[in-house]
């Protein structure tokens, strides 16, 4: 996706507390997404915070989910023990490493759609041993968009602020040809959630011991009916109690109530692979078996963590990377009951059609791009 029309660059504000969502519309009929941004933000957290729900018939959702990158940590243990044994990392004291960019309408054929994206180094100096890992958001807003590869706008280097856009297969590697794979298809309404970086440095090295690069996300519902549960796993495991979930790996997340209900699906592939002399990602070198956990929030019901586990095994040099694609799919009903009739109207089906998790390894990584 590329060819930007319209572009705001912010730099990161220094403080300031939750503010207002901006929200666009992708379709006008009765299964329109709406995502939103806050265009003022102070923090990773809020700067890569997009809001996503049904809108049909009206200018913006009555109830959505909201998504947030939390944090890195690099975990020293094997995946069902990484929450007691992790090193978080904190973002580079470095110039130009705050910032981020909207793009309103952007266009490729005739499909239209809008993006946000984010992200910060990480790391003593990411230009000796560190790397980045930096978010995009994109709603299609008009067309349809076939590709088996996305661009992604990334810095020049640590401390510069001009970027480039590159491109990264998405599909899984078919191994017979030791290609990338088959083109992926979106539609009016489809959202998509990226996370990318990648290994820097002229010496780069991992800390020993390091099993897995940790990516946390944090998901909330917004204004949904007070009957909603949470579950896992097509339905069968719980937060806590007698079917908690704990470490095992997450397929789903179902949020289901009387009259509304959505459903998350997670595959479990991403593709690794090396970043030419050109900045260019290569094609991938293979595809393998992401790890994703989920965990509550202290004092926070309507939240959750979901963190994205990735063999630390493919980012023992510069210039790695790690791609992970997920198709998540949305379906959200309401139930209108009448005194003799009860309808069921579709709000929105696949309004979350492949989210592109791009995360090009690191080894201290993180990113919030700055857009010229």
């Amino acid at each position: 996706m590329k060819s930007a029309t319209s572009r705001v660059v912010l730099l990161l504000s220094v403080a300031g507390s939750a503010n207002a969502l901006d929200w666009v519309k992708a379709g006008n009929d009765s299964k329109s997404m709406c995502a939103g941004v806050e265009t003022v933000c102070s923090n990773a957290a809020s700067c890569t915070r997009v809001a996503f729900g049904p809108c049909g018939g009206v200018a913006s959702p009555e109830f959505y989910l909201q998504q947030e990158v939390q944090g890195f940590a690099l975990i020293m243990a094997n995946d069902s023990a990484y929450m007691t044994n992790f090193s978080e990392l904190s973002a580079s004291v470095i110039a130009n490493n705050t910032y981020r960019a909207i793009d309103g309408d952007l266009t490729l054929g005739d499909a239209t759609y809008a993006r946000i994206t984010a992200g910060q180094y990480v790391g003593g100096d990411p230009s000796v041993s560190g790397g980045y890992i930096g978010m995009a958001s994109y709603l299609l807003k008009n067309g349809t968009i076939s590709t088996n590869v996305n661009d992604f706008l990334v810095p020049d280097g640590p401390e510069l602020s001009t970027t480039k856009t590159k491109s990264a297969c998405i599909s899984e590697l078919d191994t017979a040809t030791s290609t990338c794979g088959a083109a992926l298809t979106y539609k009016t309404g489809d959202f998509k959630f990226s996370l990318f970086g990648f290994t820097t440095g002229s010496s780069f090295v991992l800390p020993n011991g390091v099993t897995y690069l940790g990516i946390r996300t944090k998901l909330t519902k917004k204004n949904f009916p007070a009957d909603v549960e949470v579950t896992f796993n097509g339905k069968a495991k719980k937060l806590d109690g007698s079917t908690a979930i704990g470490t095992s790996d997450v397929t789903s997340v179902e949020l289901a109530g009387t009259s509304r209900s959505l459903t998350i699906n997670f595959p479990q592939k991403y593709n690794v692979g090396s970043i030419g002399d050109d900045g260019e990602a290569s094609t991938p070198t293979a595809t393998k078996d992401v790890k994703i956990k989920v965990a509550a929030v202290d004092g926070d019901a309507d939240s959750i963590y979901v963190d994205y586990l990735f063999d630390a095994a493919d980012l023992q040099a510069a210039g790695k990377y790690f791609v992970y694609d997920p198709t998540v799919s949305e379906v959200a009903t309401v139930s209108t009951a009448t005194a003799s009739t009860t309808k069921n109207a579709v709000i929105s089906e696949a309004a979350l059609a492949r989210p592109a998790l791009l995360a090009l390894g690191m080894g201290v990584a993180a990113a919030l791009l700055h857009q010229p």
